[in-house]
This record gives structure tokens, sequence and C-alpha cells, in this order.
């Protein structure tokens, strides 16, 4: 799951812990965000 707070909603990433509790990956695609071009 992204969980920058773009690509999905607090809430949303909320259900998915609860659901998948120590079967989650979280991750970041801030790139964009922190003002970083697009990579290859």
């Amino acid at each position: 799951m992204i969980a920058d707070g773009f690509h999905l909603p607090a809430s949303l990433l909320k259900v998915f812990c609860k659901v998948k509790a120590g079967k989650s990956v979280l991750v970041s695609d801030a790139v964009s965000l922190a003002g970083m071009p697009p990579g290859r």
C-alpha cells in the first residue's frame, strides 16, 4: 500500500491495516510530492 496520504485516504489505510494485521507492507511514493521529477 502506498501510504503517503495522496494515493489512499487515511481511513482506508486503517481498514487495510486492521484486516491484514501483520501482513501489510506500507511504502511511500512521495517523489512527485517532494518536488522531484519522475524517474525512469
